[in-house]
């Protein structure tokens, strides 16, 4: 069954969320998916810890490793959807992965040979930000050539949990590794999981051109990205961008809140991460269970409650009550994601799937390059805490203005459609 929802955009009826696991191509794409976003997270987290070691916990340092570390996201991103939409999406990934497994085995090198400096880490993190630009957008446009129209629904909602997941789960599975082996072993991982990746990827094949499921899509339904403006799509883009600073100034805050010459800093750093990630897995399957397209109403509700979950995380004390804010703030977070992944993907036309995706990373990166290094700034003048806590109240306040902009926008369109 489908319903129009917007002009020129055709919904599709979400049934089970694993029933495009029953195509093949979808079910190794689904693995390189795991493994692919999994390293890429898991090495982002390795590396800002690398910082808080060299640099001995200067936010500054932390906030210009992170924000180097998603440059590449705002300035290639948007080249990366257009590359998606033109070429083979399975030939970008299987690159953007070698390049991934590349560095990441030189800079497990260097840190076991304890010949990293700041600079070679700043320089790193730039090289593997390069591949996670080109990358994202494609991963996330490319379940609509591997199942038919009617699983598009199910492989776009698992896809985006998969990518949201791998959001928490890679800096939970980082922040083990480092407690029990160390910052070099979770490069030599990541080298792994790319490695293991690309050997999916190779046997994932796309649909036939006449069984793809964008030709299955009726042909008013190709108008680009003219209409950006409207709800439909910005609501979910504004709301990711609130997403990406909330969740950039959280994972922001938790190095920063341990004490990097504790003997067990590590352990406490991986514990803290982990407890995101717990809550991501729990947020998955909560979004798997929402069978139908969410509304915007449902997108800002969830926004406004992550920003609620931040603002509470910064006054928790330390300990098991931080944890399981944290759990919270990790489940909230997933929930929207994936939600908003979803109704982008199902609102969109399928000529523009790359260019969307791209769009929607851009806003959840945007604001880290100049962000984060600013968040580093304040977090030393004023705290880790009250920085986090000030980060917040400002999504919320944005998310209210949105909300209330986009019902008031509502009450008027029904006001004149009444006259």
């Amino acid at each position: 069954m489908r319903a129009v929802v917007a002009p020129g955009v055709v919904m599709a009826e979400r049934r089970s969320p694993f029933q495009a696991l029953a195509v093949v191509s979808y079910r190794w794409f689904a693995l390189a998916q795991v493994l692919g976003n999994g390293a890429m997270w898991m090495h982002r987290t390795a590396h800002v810890w690398l910082v808080v070691q060299i640099s001995g916990g200067d936010g500054v340092a932390v906030g210009v490793v992170t924000g180097l570390q998603y440059i590449s996201m705002i300035l290639l991103g948007l080249s990366g959807g257009a590359l998606g939409d033109r070429f083979d999406k399975r030939r970008i990934m299987l690159m953007t992965q070698s390049v991934v497994v590349l560095a990441s085995v030189v800079l497990a090198v260097l840190i076991a040979g304890d010949a990293v400096t700041l600079p070679i880490a700043y320089l790193f993190a730039v090289l593997l930000g390069v591949p996670g630009a080109l990358d994202a957008p494609v991963r996330l446009a490319y379940p609509r050539q591997l199942v038919p129209y009617r699983f598009l629904a199910a492989a776009v909602g698992l896809n985006g949990a998969v990518f949201q997941l791998a959001r928490v789960a890679g800096p939970a599975l980082a922040g083990g590794v480092i407690a029990f082996s160390g910052t070099a072993a979770v490069f030599a991982v990541v080298a792994l999981f790319g490695l293991v990746s690309c050997l999916a990827l190779v046997r994932v094949r796309p649909l036939p051109g006449g069984e793809k499921a964008e030709a299955e899509e009726p042909a008013g339904g190709r108008r680009g990205l003219a209409d950006l403006r409207a709800p439909a799509y910005l609501v979910p883009l504004l709301g990711g961008l609130m997403l990406g600073i909330g969740m950039t100034h959280l994972q922001l805050a938790i190095p920063l809140l341990v004490d990097s010459t504790e003997k067990d800093a590590a352990g406490s750093f991986g514990a803290l991460t982990a407890m995101i990630g717990a809550g991501g897995i729990v947020g998955a399957g909560l979004a798997a269970s929402l069978r139908s397209e969410p509304t915007n109403r449902i997108l800002l509700a969830w926004s406004a409650v992550f920003a609620a979950v931040t603002v509470l995380v910064s006054t928790l004390p330390s300990g098991l009550i931080l944890a399981a804010g944290l759990f919270v703030a990790g489940a909230t977070m997933q929930v929207f994601g994936t939600s908003a992944i979803s109704a982008l993907q199902l609102r969109s036309p399928a000529n523009v799937q790359g260019r969307m995706m791209a769009l929607y990373v851009i806003a959840f990166f945007v604001w880290v390059p100049v962000g984060a290094p600013i968040f580093g700034w304040f977090a030393n003048l004023v705290g880790a805490r009250q920085a986090l806590g000030v980060s917040g109240l400002v999504c919320l306040a944005v998310v209210g203005l949105l909300a209330l902009s986009f019902l008031t926008g509502r009450a008027v369109t029904r006001e004149q459609h009444r006259e």
